[in-house]
Parts: structure tokens; C-alpha cells; sequence
């Protein structure tokens, strides 16, 4: 598996591996705890090279995809829950998965 650890320029794509990094941090934080300067946010910019910014749009992207949250009329970036609706689906009723390839891409891109 190949991970790519460089610094990735604006406004680059996100890969595979870095989204399922930030859906495994949206499924354990509160919804009000998605911002910029929280430090779990900041950690997992830093790990994966993003800005913390970037970071917390996609967990408001991630949250526009849950059913709880979309009730409340909560919504991420006009394309984001585009974006991010396959990972959703994929991984939403299979945390354990989630969980167990996170761990293994936290651990590449931090070596």
C-alpha cells in the first residue's frame, strides 16, 4: 500500500487514506468540537500535511452525510457530502473496519 507523506499543495485532492482518517476522527469527536483548534483536528492536519481548516471542512462535510445531524439541517460544502457519501456508506455500519484501516494508515503516514 502506497502513501503518499509529502505535503500536498492546495487544493489537491484528497486520497483515499486521508479520508477515511477523517471519518474515523468524525466518529469519535462531538459534531461541536469539528473546528480548526481543537487538537485532535490539529494532530490529524499535521500527520496528514492538510491545514487544520481543510480538516475541519471535511468533518462538516462527514457530518452532512450523517442522518442524525442532516435532521437538524446541519450541511457541509455544496460538493462535499458528494465527496464524501461513499466513505460514509462504506464504513458507517462497519466502524471496526474503519478502525482498523485508519490505524494502519495513521501508522504509514507517520512513519
Amino acid at each position: 500500500m502506497d502513501i503518499v507523506r509529502c505535503k500536498p499543495e492546495k487544493g489537491s485532492p484528497w486520497t483515499r487514506e486521508e479520508m477515511i482518517l477523517v471519518l474515523n476522527l468524525y466518529m469519535k469527536i462531538p459534531y461541536g468540537k469539528m473546528y480548526k483548534s481543537y487538537p485532535a483536528v490539529k494532530e490529524l492536519a499535521e500527520l496528514m500535511g492538510r491545514s487544520p481548516s481543510t480538516v475541519a471542512i471535511r468533518l462538516s462535510n462527514f457530518a452532512s452525510c450523517d442522518p442524525i445531524l442532516r435532521e437538524r439541517n446541519i450541511k457541509g460544502m455544496a460538493d462535499g457530502r458528494k465527496r464524501c457519501q461513499p466513505f460514509w456508506d462504506e464504513f458507517f455500519q462497519n466502524k471496526d473496519a474503519l478502525s482498523m484501516k485508519a490505524n494502519v494508515y495513521w501508522q504509514n503516514f507517520k512513519a
